[in-house]
């Protein structure tokens, strides 16, 4: 009978345990959230706020190489890494944090994704800490808590579970943690809305079905995404190298980049600095995007992220996909919004080599009218492209001989 009953208690423990990992790692994530956009609002409030740009990612940079000595650690992106540590300990995860916002608040193009899952990872390794939970349950508590700031900043606790497992590699003996994160990415995301963090809901295409114009857009547009991925993310790697050969500290090569972005910001435009939610919003809803937009969005980025600034890379990606998505549909004569969502889409499915969490992103932010079109959208890009952008996918948490996955099961 005990044998009967053992698979019972450890569910009921796992899921309240999971509950309770959503709400310490979601109202951590929701105070930095909070906190970003304070920082963003009171930078915002002085017309040449960007100017500032080389001093706060010299103070961001040098916080992290002071405090947190990784060799080759260029910035946020190598993910894994960067929430391995922060589960490890809170010190790390405040500095890093810190310099995301000093990086984001100033005008670095940078995303807020990555930091809100470093929030949630340290917040559920403090947790497991204090109950003193074994491996498998750490390293579950810790899965969750990951999927818990994904959903807190991105509004959709679907797509953050299956982000967390495509990003972690969860095999198939631990498909399971995907419920556990589930259950946490929801509580998470509700305890956002109570703190105030605003989520996206733009009915883009709404009983929108799948045509044959629409079918023939999302083959075209999955080769076109993906290739913008891939423009991307070499991008990215080649600016990192560009700024490696400065001879100088990471501190003084992150200022070095924050004075090019400035120098491109007042011969272009400042547009293209910050999160750029504002401008996402416009092409979800049908603006039409300027030629070069997406060109000059990758840029920034790779000057931010190639320098040593500190922040995410999911929300760039939102901003390049709707650019380069809303002009692709212009040139085809397809409609703007749908063309930006299936641009986002792509481009997620592409550089994050998440194909099934782009797919639920597009359903939950856009309805559930936009899945077939995303759907083949997503699995073309993906299969052209099948990157791995975060370089550590297959080195997690516990590494143990011969293992490969969270050992929480």
């Amino acid at each position: 009978m005990n044998r009967l009953f053992m698979p019972v208690k450890t569910v009921t423990f796992r899921c309240l345990l999971a509950l309770l990992t959503g709400l310490v790692s979601g109202t951590a994530a929701s105070l930095f959230l909070a906190l970003l956009d304070v920082s963003i609002g009171a930078a915002g409030s002085f017309q040449w706020y960007f100017l500032t740009m080389p001093i706060t990612f010299f103070l961001g940079r040098y916080l992290v190489e002071r405090y947190i000595p990784e060799p080759g650690d260029a910035g946020n992106d190598r993910f894994l890494r960067a929430v391995c540590s922060a589960s490890k300990s809170v010190k790390i995860s405040l500095i890093r944090l810190a310099a995301a916002v000093l990086t984001i608040a100033s005008g670095g193009s940078a995303g807020r994704a990555g930091p809100s899952a470093q929030a949630g990872a340290a917040a559920s390794g403090t947790l497991a800490d204090v109950l003193h939970l074994g491996d498998r349950e750490r390293s579950l508590v810790i899965l969750c808590g990951i999927s818990a700031g994904f959903a807190a900043v991105l509004g959709a606790p679907a797509a953050a579970a299956v982000l967390t497992a495509e990003i972690m590699r969860l095999n198939r003996r631990h498909s399971g943690g995907v419920v556990y994160a589930f259950i946490s990415a929801v509580t998470a995301y509700a305890l956002s809305g109570i703190f105030g963090i605003a989520h996206h809901r733009i009915p883009v295409v709404p009983e929108h079905p799948l045509s044959l114009s629409l079918l023939l857009f999302a083959l075209i547009g999955g080769i076109w995404f993906a290739l913008v991925g891939i423009l991307m993310m070499q991008s990215l790697r080649m600016a990192r190298r560009v700024f490696s050969l400065f001879p100088a500290s990471d501190p003084w090569r992150a200022a070095a980049g924050g004075a090019v972005l400035v120098l491109l910001s007042l011969a272009a435009s400042t547009q293209y600095l910050g999160l750029g939610f504002s401008r996402v919003d416009e092409l979800l809803l049908g603006s039409a995007a300027r030629p070069a937009e997406f060109l000059f969005k990758t840029l920034t980025v790779s000057v931010t992220l190639g320098s040593g600034g500190t922040g995410g890379i999911i929300t760039p990606m939102l901003y390049t996909g709707a650019s380069s998505g809303s002009f692709l549909a212009g040139l085809l004569g397809t409609e703007l919004g749908i063309g930006a969502a299936l641009g986002i889409v792509g481009v997620l499915s592409a550089c994050a080599n998440a194909p099934a969490a782009a797919v639920l992103l597009a359903a939950e932010l856009f309805g559930p009218s936009v899945m077939p079109s995303a759907l083949i959208c997503s699995l073309v890009s993906f299969s052209i492209t099948r990157t791995r952008y975060f370089s550590s996918q297959l080195l997690l948490f516990f590494p143990r001989s011969g293992q490969n996955g969270v050992p929480f099961r």
